[in-house]
């Protein structure tokens, strides 16, 4: 049997080196992290800002006739913190129109005073120069004149047109002012009016720079008539009445031509179908034989209203057998 002995090999501890110093690892990965989220945020970035212009001391004899910019855009590069807070530093510009007179000036947009930190770029400005229109700001009287939407069809203002006022005082550029001797009203509506009419209106200034010095609305008042028209129809059958058992021949076409006049709205609707053109045997008499000429008469809708204005033939020729 073999012996033991007391005096063996040691038998090592194997364990994973992962987890060797396990808290110390972990500290450097945090310090790591912190480290890369302290670099990013200094990084160079790029943004833009939109600063509102304002334009100031222009003097009240003038006026800005162009659409001159109400905003620059600036990008700008810079670390991301000085760039979080620049925008509250710089709120406006401010463009001094002290000096200017009549015609066109360029402003170049000066970058520089904007008073960046040092650490902060411009690396571009849109737009790089502002250009200003300026004009001579003057009054002038004109007349006015009212503007009507087409009335509806058979209809037609009448008489006289009232309008108040007859002219009003504006303002704007000379150069404008210069080109301008009646100002219009706004289209005035006439869709369903047919009868007097009286409305309230306001003037339509030809351009934003140009003002009324006064209440700018007219009243306008006028009457609407319905018009009268002419209608003509033309061979139309002249109907025998009352001829039953009568031997007789016409010697002539028993055709017609009639012309009504009206007001539109009954005429417009009135066919060949509503008339009834005829001459009557009646009016022969006892003695009938031979040749007679009879009084062609019509028959009309709304007679106190419709005017038989042509009829032809007056009388037809027949002969009683």
């Amino acid at each position: 049997m073999p012996l033991k002995s007391n005096y063996g090999v040691k038998q090592l501890d194997v364990k994973n080196p992962f987890f060797n110093n396990f808290g110390k690892k972990t500290i450097a990965v945090v310090i790591a992290i912190m480290l890369w989220i302290v670099a990013n945020l200094e990084f160079d970035i790029e943004k833009t800002y939109n600063i509102p212009v304002k334009y100031t001391n222009l003097n009240p004899e003038l006026i800005i006739t162009n659409n001159p910019p109400d905003e620059i855009s600036y990008k700008i590069k810079g670390p991301r913190t000085e760039l979080s807070t620049l925008i509250s530093s710089t709120s406006v510009i401010n463009v001094d129109l002290s000096q200017f007179t009549t015609g066109v000036s360029n402003i170049r947009v000066e970058s520089d005073s904007m008073n960046l930190p040092k650490e902060v770029d411009i690396t571009s400005v849109s737009p790089a120069e502002i250009t200003i229109d300026l004009d001579k700001l003057i009054s002038k009287k004109v007349k006015i004149e009212p503007v009507f939407e087409e009335l509806e069809k058979g209809y037609r203002i009448v008489g006289e047109l009232e309008f108040s006022p007859k002219s009003v005082e504006i303002q704007g550029p000379k150069e404008m002012l210069s080109k301008i001797n009646i100002i219009e009203t706004r289209p005035i509506s006439l869709e369903g009016e047919k009868s007097n009419f009286s409305i309230e209106v306001p003037l339509q200034l030809p351009n934003k720079l140009i003002t009324a010095k006064s209440d700018d609305q007219v009243k306008v008042s006028f009457d609407i008539q319905e018009e009268n028209l002419a209608k003509e129809f033309n061979n139309i059958d002249i109907i025998f009445k009352n001829f039953n058992g009568l031997d007789y021949t016409a010697t002539e076409e028993a055709k017609a031509m009639i012309i009504f006049d009206g007001p539109y709205s009954i005429i417009n609707n009135l066919s060949s179908n509503d008339i009834e053109v005829y001459v009557d045997a009646r009016d022969i008499g006892s003695n009938n034989i031979g040749n007679h000429k009879l009084r062609v008469k019509v028959d009309y809708p709304d007679p106190d209203n419709l005017n038989l204005n042509k009829l032809s033939p007056e009388t037809i020729e027949i002969k009683v057998n």
